[in-house]
């Protein structure tokens, strides 16, 4: 895990289109992870859950909020809210994309033209830290692409993913964007 300090950051979005409009909050400090949780360690918290050989160190995916909250309190952790969360992608300064404002493509399990039409297909994800050229301010790899976030917040009753996926679009992965899931698996 990685501390994220105490202090202001720059949250949401002009356009209206972020989980957040355009706004500068001061956030206590906090921690959260510097990865995604792999497939391999969420096995071992629920051996029933389907590994195909290789996949050990690729994002944890097709998991509802619930599981995954359930997971995180067995190792003493929870999901950070969606300020928390965007504040460690963006750092202080409100940056569009974790390593800055210009898309890139090449800085995360992103596609160079978006919507590939195979979202979030385990075959499509990398292992998590394989884009160590896309970290955060903060030093939080994958924030952009790979597999969408679950985060503490609902959204108009609804829970909330952040951080795009591989195959989204560049809109849909910039740091203030966010989008809203049925109870069910991301």
């Amino acid at each position: 895990m990685v501390l994220v300090p105490a202090g202001p950051c720059i949250l949401g979005s002009e356009d209206g289109e972020g989980f957040f409009p355009r706004h500068q909050e001061n956030l206590p400090g906090f921690y959260i992870d510097k990865t995604e949780v792999t497939q391999a360690e969420y096995k071992r918290y629920r051996p029933d859950y389907p590994v195909a050989p290789g996949d050990e160190n690729k994002p944890v995916t097709h998991v509802t909020k619930a599981e995954v909250e359930a997971y995180l309190q067995s190792v003493g952790k929870r999901l950070p809210t969606a300020a928390e969360w965007e504040k460690a992608a963006r750092g202080t300064d409100g940056r569009t994309y974790p390593w800055g404002n210009d898309w890139d493509y090449r800085k995360g399990n992103l596609t160079a033209k978006g919507r590939s039409g195979n979202f979030c297909s385990t075959g499509r994800m990398k292992p998590v830290g394989s884009f160590p050229q896309g970290a955060s301010p903060y030093g939080c790899q994958d924030m952009c692409g790979n597999a969408f976030e679950w985060v503490a917040d609902l959204k108009e009753g609804r829970p909330v993913i952040r951080g795009g996926a591989y195959g989204y679009r560049e809109r849909d992965c910039r740091s203030s964007s966010y989008a809203t899931e049925d109870e069910g698996f991301t």
